[in-house]
């Protein structure tokens, strides 16, 4: 009895996972074999405002905006505007002295880039300084490639009023961590938003390195996103609006990833905390979306937000004490179906994120800025690196969770990745 109850119960879980996630499936065979779509360059040309939340980056603000300064889009339709967000530094010093725009922001009780955000538009707004068409929106460390802008504008003029881009790591190759977070973010790219701009399901924004209309930034009452994922917040949000983001896979942008366990495990248990802030807030609309009036982008962004690692885990320590409670009452038979289980789901969960991480390195191997032996080492860490997602989930749901930043050391221009690619 006892052994059928714990059988039941992981069929279940398994089963439901499949039939809510095999879609993706059917995302990565696109992702794989399926080309881009492609989008005409546009001879309109909008005008943009590149805008750079940053708390203490002096170190690296200067290439970012070095980066923006050689765009091939005309100088005269692009603007940059960096917040300095609290800095005690000379971030604001090194912008002004570049040529940007600096907003200074002093709120040591709402941190974070959704309150510096927010911030921005409605001092633009009451300065009568919102004549823009819409904004970029960037992080310091970020570097992008000389096409971006014109490349995002191709897709802007086709219709989108948000537009996401290719994300790549300036320091791919440093260590384990940098090279899984880099592939975490190149699956996010290529097997996920490529394919919904193929088969015209919403993109997602990710943090960094995505254009929103002034049209957007008005329709929503400026950039109300404050949760600890600002960026997955306002996905729903959009979403829920009706609207659908489009993808730019030719446009390239670079970001500095962590190298250090305990700065990444703080960062990912933020992005936990946020995922669950936006459950909460959001969940429960979509759903009813779902159910009422079906998109497919609402289902796929409900699919996102919810607590897949969370369940993983939960699902974990059943086995785990179900595992002990067998020894203990000397059920040998269902201790042992709860080894043989849970050994073949980890070895699945394993297999399937060292399958995808082969995919993405193969499939983008000229793009990754890292010797040949590094590139291979990071199809074995990534699985271990997606699997410590597990742990993160369940703390992040039973602790309290604060916006702590990123420090960002990388000196390392455009030009520089440009002549490691030669």
């Amino acid at each position: 009895m006892f052994s059928t109850a714990i059988l039941i119960v992981n069929i279940t879980i398994v089963a439901i996972f499949l039939l809510l996630y095999l879609y993706q499936g059917v995302y990565m065979v696109v992702g794989i074999f399926g080309k881009s779509k492609v989008i005409p360059k546009s001879d309109k040309l909008g005008r943009f405002a590149c805008v750079i939340p940053a708390r203490n980056e002096q170190n690296v603000i200067d290439k970012l905006i070095d980066s923006i300064g050689k765009q091939t889009y005309p100088k005269e339709y692009l603007d940059i505007i960096v917040i300095a967000d609290n800095c005690t530094d000379d971030t604001a010093k090194v912008a002004e002295n570049l040529g940007a725009k600096v907003y200074t922001r002093t709120d040591c009780e709402h941190i974070g880039k959704g309150y510096a955000l927010n911030y921005l538009f409605d001092t633009l707004k009451k300065d009568g300084m919102d004549t823009y068409d819409g904004y970029f929106v960037f992080d310091a460390d970020n570097l992008i490639e000389p096409e971006y802008i014109s490349r995002v504008n191709d897709v802007y003029q086709a219709g989108y009023e948000v537009v996401t881009s290719y994300r790549n790591s300036k320091n791919f190759g440093d260590n384990w961590l940098s090279m899984s977070y880099g592939i975490y973010f190149l699956r996010e790219a290529v097997l996920v938003n490529a394919p919904r701009m193929k088969l015209g399901v919403s993109a997602a924004i990710s943090g960094t390195g995505f254009l929103i209309s002034a049209k957007t930034i008005k329709d929503m009452g400026g950039w109300n996103c404050v949760t600890l994922t600002e960026d997955l917040e306002f996905n729903t949000d959009y979403v829920l609006s009706g609207g659908k983001i489009g993808y730019a896979n030719d446009a390239v942008i670079y970001d500095e990833q962590p190298t250090k366990f305990l700065q990444s495990w703080k960062q990912r248990l933020r992005w936990s905390k946020g995922f669950g802030q936006v459950m909460n807030k959001n969940g429960l609309k979509l759903g009813s979306k779902v159910l009422k009036r079906f998109t497919f982008s609402a289902f796929d962004t409900l699919m996102c937000i919810a607590p897949a690692m969370f369940v993983v885990g939960l699902t974990i320590s059943f086995d785990v004490i179900s595992l002990i409670v067998g020894l203990a009452i000397r059920d040998f038979h269902a201790a042992a179906m709860v080894g043989i289980m849970f050994g073949c789901a980890l070895g699945f969960y394993l297999l399937l994120f060292f399958i995808i991480g082969l995919i993405l390195v193969i499939k983008e191997w000229d793009k990754l800025r890292a010797p040949w032996y590094k590139k291979i080492f990071a199809i074995l860490s990534y699985p271990v690196f997606m699997l410590t997602f597990v742990p993160v989930s369940i703390v992040s749901t039973f602790c309290k969770v604060k916006w702590t930043p990123i420090e960002h050391t990388a000196q390392v221009s455009i030009d520089d990745l440009n002549d490691e690619s030669k």
